[in-house]
């Protein structure tokens, strides 16, 4: 029901927002990022962060609501290059920016209302790490 994608080009999300049974099936959020999110599931806010000292990186996600509950569902493509040990600190900057994004309470859509703190999140995109990476060890609190 949930969908997260990295590296879409502009005429891919076109693409994808054009077609007929995408568009009957899936709510895709407006981006001008390389990351989108496709979801079948009501989707209460979509909220798009660029990553620190990125210009192209970005946090994309969206609050849906499974079993009555805020679930906030992120994608995002992390750093990469052919520096490593500045790979490997970029990655964990951006990491504790996606963590404090998906933990921090949304605005309400609703004029009045109080702000809503997701249950739970999902994170997925491409990380750039494997499961030897340094970066591993700061996912171990989230699972």
């Amino acid at each position: 029901d949930l969908v997260g994608l990295q590296e879409v080009m502009p005429h891919v999300h076109a693409a994808l927002s054009q077609d007929p049974w995408i568009r009957a099936t899936y709510l895709i959020p407006d981006t001008v990022t390389h990351q989108t999110i496709l979801t079948r599931l009501p989707a209460s806010q979509v909220c798009i962060s660029a990553l620190p000292d990125h210009t192209k990186k970005h946090l994309v996600a969206v609050d849906v609501i499974v079993d009555c509950r805020v679930v906030r569902f992120g994608t995002s493509h992390l750093h990469h290059s052919a520096d490593e040990r500045k790979s490997t600190q970029q990655r964990k900057a951006d990491l504790r920016y996606i963590f404090y994004q998906l933990d921090v309470a949304s605005p309400s859509p609703e004029p009045g209302q109080a702000s809503r703190k997701p249950t739970a999140s999902i994170l997925v995109g491409d990380m750039n790490f494997d499961d030897a990476g340094p970066e591993n060890a700061m996912l171990a609190p989230y699972q």
